[in-house]
C-alpha cells in the first residue's frame, strides 16, 4: 500500500472503532531464509508506512515455528493462539469481530477462534480461490477485492463502533 491510499485513510478514522492488528507466519525464520531482527526491520517499515498515511496497527504477532523444524504449536495458523493472544492482550470480543486474510489459512485460524473470515483476492487470494477452493473447510464470509473492499464491507455489516471495540469507547 502506498501512503495516503483510501484503505489507509480509512482505518485511520478514529470515529470507526476499528483495531487492526496484524497476525502471520513467519517460518522463513525457522528456515534461516531471515532472521528475527530482519522480520522486526519489515514491521517497522510497515508501522512507518502506515503511519505517514495517518494509519496504525495496535499490535502484530507473528510465530516463527515450522512444525517439521520446531515441533507442533497452537499459535501457528490455522490454529488459533495467535489471535486468542491477540483478543486476550486487548481484550477483544471475537464474536464482534473478523478475520481478514488471503489464504485458507487464515479463514481456518479466525473460525477455530470463533471470528468470521473475509478473503482479499490481493495476495494469494484469487489464486487459491480460483485453483484450490477445495481447501477451504470453512467458506468465507465475504470475498473482498482488496482490503478496501474488506474494510467497507465490515463496516456496512458491524454494529456501532462501541461494539466493535467490545464495549465501552476506548
Amino acid at each position: 500500500m502506498r501512503a495516503g491510499s483510501p484503505t489507509i485513510d480509512l482505518f485511520a478514522q478514529d470515529n470507526l472503532g476499528l483495531r487492526v492488528f496484524v497476525v502471520t507466519n513467519q517460518s522463513g525464520v525457522a528456515r534461516g531464509y531471515f532472521t528475527e531482527e530482519t522480520l522486526a526491520e519489515v514491521h517497522r517499515r510497515l508501522r512507518d508506512g502506515l503511519s505517514r498515511g495517518g494509519a496504525s496497527v495496535d499490535a502484530i504477532y507473528h510465530r516463527p515455528h515450522l512444525p517439521a523444524i520446531t515441533g507442533e504449536c497452537d499459535c501457528r495458523k490455522p490454529r488459533p493462539g495467535m489471535i486468542q493472544r491477540a483478543l486476550r492482550e486487548h481484550d477483544i470480543d471475537a464474536r464482534r469481530s473478523c478475520v481478514v486474510g488471503d489464504s485458507w489459512i487464515d479463514i481456518e485460524a479466525g473460525a477455530a477462534a470463533g471470528m468470521p473470515g473475509l478473503l482479499v483476492l490481493t495476495g494469494y487470494g484469487r489464486g487459491l480461490l480460483e485453483f484450490q477452493k477445495n481447501r477451504f473447510t470453512t467458506e468465507p464470509v465475504h470475498v473482498a477485492d482488496d482490503l478496501l473492499d474488506a474494510a467497507r464491507w465490515i463496516l456496512e455489516h458491524d454494529r456501532t463502533p462501541q461494539d466493535r471495540r467490545g464495549g465501552e469507547e476506548r
